[in-house]
Formats: structure tokens, C-alpha cells, sequence
């Protein structure tokens, strides 16, 4: 089994847990919004320079080797329940269209042969003036 996102999306236990927080800018409508994301598996951040101890019911060590995945069609909760659609900053490098691609691996250690340095690890776009309590996304692995 695993952890259920909003929306339903069940992530497999050893999957290590987005943590994302949302910062707005100004009170113009639609107002700018950056979500804000971080790997962590239980109190432990994760990342490629550190094996990741504890994992499951087994207790595993796993060193990541690519930290690299898809998030579509985010949208936004508000208290009622509503889903809207956070309108996705078409920057040329990290969203296109309804995707983003959230890069966490930094070409070090263990994610040496598959990564480089840049990072990406926020959401960058667009929605209404609003009071919003969760957030709904796809995730698709690289």
C-alpha cells in the first residue's frame, strides 16, 4: 500500500513524500503562485549525496540514483472541495502546457551518471484570488 494524494493517487510506500507549501504573491487577480516542493522520507530529507535509511516496513536503505518526475494538470482545493486549475507559467525549460518537470537530483553521487546540476523544485503560475486548503496533481516518473 501506499499514501493517497488528493485526488486519489495512492504513491507506493518507498516512494519518498512531497512536501509542498504555497507562497503568493500580491492581490492582483489571478494572482502569481509559486508551490514550493522537498523530498523527504519521514522526518529525513532526501537527496542524492545521502542513502536513505528506514524505508518501509522492512526498514531498506536505498540510495537514489534520479530524482527527476512529472507533475500535470496541477490544480488547487478550496475549502468546499472545488478543484481550479493553476495556470502553469510557460517558461521554456521546466513547464510546458500543464506539466512541469520537478528536478531534484543534482548530478552528484549516486545521480552522477544520470543528472547535471541544475534543480527545479517549484511550480510557477497562475490562480484565482482565493482561500485554497490542498493541492491535486498527476505525477509521472521521468
Amino acid at each position: 500500500m501506499g499514501t493517497a494524494f488528493a485526488g486519489g493517487y495512492t504513491c507506493p510506500s518507498w516512494l519518498p513524500i512531497l512536501a509542498a507549501t504555497y507562497h503568493h504573491n500580491g492581490p492582483a487577480a489571478p494572482e502569481p503562485v509559486e508551490i514550493r516542493f522537498a523530498l523527504q522520507a519521514g522526518e529525513q530529507a532526501v537527496s542524492c549525496s545521502q542513502p536513505v535509511a528506514a524505508l518501509g516496513t522492512a526498514q531498506s536503505t536505498a540510495q537514489m540514483n534520479d530524482l527527476r518526475f512529472y507533475i500535470s494538470n496541477p490544480q488547487s482545493i478550496k475549502p468546499v472541495g472545488e478543484a481550479v486549475a493553476v495556470m502553469l507559467e510557460q517558461d521554456g525549460i521546466w513547464q510546458h502546457a500543464n506539466t512541469a518537470l520537478l528536478d531534484f537530483e543534482d548530478g552528484t553521487a549516486g545521480c552522477a551518471d544520470s543528472g547535471n546540476p541544475e534543480l527545479n523544485n517549484v511550480l510557477r503560475g497562475t490562480i484565482p484570488q482565493g482561500e485554497y486548503t490542498a493541492l491535486r496533481f498527476e505525477l509521472e516518473e521521468k
